[in-house]
């Protein structure tokens, strides 16, 4: 079967030699996170967000893997009609194999598998008895920085982004980046990718900059320039509970997110500090979100997006 029609959250799939790669970043992207900092370009060649899904009725099915890039270790989360069934953890499987998922549920199933978001993976020789694809009507730029991309979770389906993603519905491009921020330089512009909606993530990893609220705003335009007409949304900073940031700092240029910066662009905000409480056992060190506190992420954001007029 063609491998495309059941994969999401991907800019590309590349075949070479039989197995297929997931490109979340385009070419001239890649090579300029490179040359800022080789930690970048790692990040970009990662599967955050990367989802096989389908129908069938099925009760097997397999594929090889290749890990191409490992960062930490993660899992393989597989979900039956919504809901966890297994698990495969990169710490327990080599660098090249075979992963076999049995026993599926009898009957017509709707299945997604998660990879990784914090390794790199190829897949091939994908094997199942029946394979329905299935529809997302919406396609959704996401970009932001290592809370986006997953960090602090360590299990694919816990990721705030892929918990929303299972309750809206969305086809999501995960283009989270660990330790990025607002670059005004950075092309956003995507060859051949035409997404319905778009949503910024950034500016945790700025706030002390002396320049933050004019880089801010810059990178802001170029979403506006880049994609003319699309509905965009800008969720500013979370709080933060660790000693590495400037509270003041912080808290200013959220405000500034939220509201003088946002009626001049006309972009729809949304305040980081509504999404998750001020709970600090809700994140994993103080900074990024922990499984539970990814879940109330997820929750709100759908709550809120549904409450928005002229999405």
């Amino acid at each position: 079967m063609d491998l495309q029609e059941i994969v999401f959250g991907v800019y590309r799939i590349r075949e070479e030699d039989g197995w297929f790669y997931f490109d979340r970043f385009n070419e001239k992207q890649k090579e300029y996170l490179r040359e800022i900092d080789e930690s970048f370009y790692r990040h970009a060649l990662l599967s955050s967000g990367v989802t096989l899904e389908f129908k069938s009725t099925s009760e097997k099915f397999s594929f090889a893997y290749r890990f191409v890039m490992k960062e930490s270790k993660d899992s393989f989360d597989l979900y039956i009609d919504g809901k966890r069934l297994d698990q495969r953890f990169v710490s327990l499987l080599k660098d090249e194999g075979t992963i076999s998922f049995e026993g599926l549920p009898e009957g017509e199933k709707r299945i997604a598998l998660f990879l990784p978001f914090d390794t790199g993976v190829a897949i091939s020789d994908f094997s199942c008895g029946d394979v329905r694809p299935i529809k997302k009507n919406t396609k959704v730029l996401w970009v932001g920085d290592s809370i986006t991309q997953g960090y602090g979770v360590y299990q694919s389906g816990d990721t705030y982004l892929n918990r929303f993603q299972r309750l809206s519905g969305f086809d999501i491009l995960n283009q989270g980046l660990a330790g990025y921020y607002c670059d005004p330089f950075f092309d956003l512009k995507l060859g051949g990718y035409d997404p319905d909606i778009i949503v910024l993530s950034e500016g945790t990893n700025q706030h002390r900059s002396k320049t933050a609220f004019e880089e801010v705003k810059k990178t802001i335009e170029g979403f506006q320039r880049d994609y003319p007409r699309k509905p965009l949304f800008v969720l500013s900073p979370l709080r933060r509970f660790d000693k590495d940031f400037d509270a003041q700092k912080l808290d200013a240029l959220r405000e500034y997110m939220n509201k003088d910066l946002s009626k001049e662009l006309g972009y729809h905000p949304i305040d980081g500090c509504s999404l998750l409480s001020a709970d600090p056992s809700l994140y994993f060190d103080l900074l990024h979100p922990n499984s539970e506190g990814a879940k109330e992420i997820a929750r709100n954001l759908k709550t809120q997006l549904d409450e928005m007029p002229n999405k």
